[in-house]
């Protein structure tokens, strides 16, 4: 007695944990490794005898899953299976395996369906809604392909978005190197132009301070002979006289004076300084050591005077005069002035 009893609790049981054996059906499809999945498939319903059975599939690959119960929903009216539905996909069964579940779960019997119909599976991964007719299905699939389109949409309009907001920036972008390469462009000219006229400028100057050393060349030039020229009048009207030479002499004396005074002097440093790049300013600064006398036998030097005029205008012997010169020399070109080569070698 006992022992039938037990029996019949574990066909209760193994009724209550796998819906019958007829049921439930596993089989094994080829693995893809690094796949994990659980998928559900409704393929079909019938009606035989006094239930409807609805047939669909469980796919599993790497995810153990609990599968505590299933229900309709058909004509908005919610029908659980007649028998309590559980299933339990272990690790035993689906990991590394791609398992198979084909279900057949009897509810009771229905005639009218309508699109909207659809089968739940409650789950330990959630609950799977499906539609329960081709038509639902069918529905489902074209709502699923209005999505893909939707986000197909929504993709391109972003990637045509992208593609004109970067035909902006490369535009803008061309657009300011343009802009950059022109106002470059604009400023080297304009610096050219700048300098061009510079260049004028200083050649006009150079070309109205080379007039001014032409004329006074020609001033110097015609001016050379006057002294002579004066000279040989007084000759010319006096040579009949006896007192000719007393004459000349003091003609010459009076000249040579002349280049004595202050005024001649000053007028001779000034026509150094215009034709010898202010040679005296220059060393008047660099060398200020020097004093006036040595300053106007410098002066003197620079001006072109012979040995002997300069002798006769500074009351000097020819012997002095060489040693003044060896020693005015040796002295700029020990001093610390940065021109005294210049200045040495125009004595």
């Amino acid at each position: 007695m006992c022992i039938r009893y037990f029996f019949a609790a574990v066909l209760v049981l193994f009724h209550l944990c796998s819906a019958g054996v007829n049921h439930v059906r596993k089989s094994y499809l080829d693995y893809e490794k690094d796949d994990a999945k659980l998928l559900f498939r409704v393929n079909g319903f019938s009606n035989e005898g006094n239930a409807t059975i609805i047939n669909f599939d469980i796919e599993c690959s790497d995810m153990p899953f609990v599968v505590d119960s299933v229900q309709i929903e058909v004509c908005d009216t919610v029908y659980a299976s007649l028998d309590r539905f559980m299933l339990k996909g272990y690790d035993r069964d689906v990991v590394n395996k791609r398992a198979l579940y084909s279900i057949d779960a009897e509810f009771p019997k229905l005639v009218n369906f309508t699109d909207t119909d659809k089968i739940q599976v409650f789950s330990s991964e959630g609950v799977f809604d499906m539609p329960l007719t081709f038509a639902g299905s069918f529905n489902d699939e074209i709502d699923m392909l209005k999505e893909e389109q939707a986000k197909l949409i929504d993709e391109y309009e972003s990637h045509i978005g992208m593609m004109r907001l970067w035909s902006i920036i490369v535009i803008v972008s061309v657009f300011i190197v343009g802009l950059c390469i022109w106002f470059w462009v604009k400023r080297i000219r304009r610096n050219c132009n700048a300098r061009c006229n510079s260049l004028v400028e200083e050649c006009n100057i150079m070309k109205e301070a080379m007039s001014e050393c032409d004329l006074r060349l020609q001033d110097m030039f015609r001016g050379r002979f006057d002294t002579l020229n004066m000279i040989c009048g007084e000759y010319f009207e006096k040579k009949d006289s006896v007192l000719t030479r007393a004459t000349l002499v003091n003609d010459v004396e009076k000249i040579i004076m002349r280049y004595r005074s202050a005024k001649a002097i000053e007028e001779l440093a000034s026509g150094v300084n215009k034709n010898m790049n202010h040679i005296l300013e220059c060393i008047s600064k660099q060398i200020p050591d020097l004093n006036d006398s040595d300053m106007l036998f410098i002066t003197y030097l620079y001006a072109g005077f012979s040995s002997k005029s300069i002798c006769l205008m500074m009351d000097l012997k020819i012997k002095n005069f060489y040693n003044r010169r060896t020693r005015l020399k040796d002295k700029i070109l020990a001093s610390e002035a940065v021109d005294k080569v210049w200045f040495a070698s125009q004595m």
